[in-house]
């Protein structure tokens, strides 16, 4: 899926510029923060629920792949990351394919 493109239709193609982003889209990742305190319940590969604020009433369910090593020193946090399968109904933008 393309998910930026640097470019309009017509406009002169410039060898040193990045004309579009191509990414896999079909796991998203999610980060989240973790009080220093929880940090010994936290594990990798445990599932964490994800709560989006366009649907907050729809939780989603994904798997926590990475936890940080370090702690921040001005929240006292720890981050971790998921991975969302992007396949199930999360609502997004309304994104159209565009042809050049």
């Amino acid at each position: 899926m393309i998910v930026e493109k640097g470019v309009v239709g017509g406009e002169l193609a410039d060898p040193t510029l990045n004309l579009f982003t191509v990414a896999d889209t079909s796991n998203l990742w999610v980060w989240g923060d973790v009080y220093e305190r929880d940090r010994p319940r936290v594990k990798e590969g445990q599932k964490m629920k994800v709560i989006l604020t366009s649907d907050p009433d729809h939780p989603y369910s994904c798997t926590v792949k990475w936890i940080s090593p370090v702690i921040d020193v001005n929240t006292r946090s720890i981050k971790i990351r998921g991975e969302l399968d992007n396949s199930t109904d999360i609502p997004r933008a309304d994104v159209r394919e565009q042809s050049l």
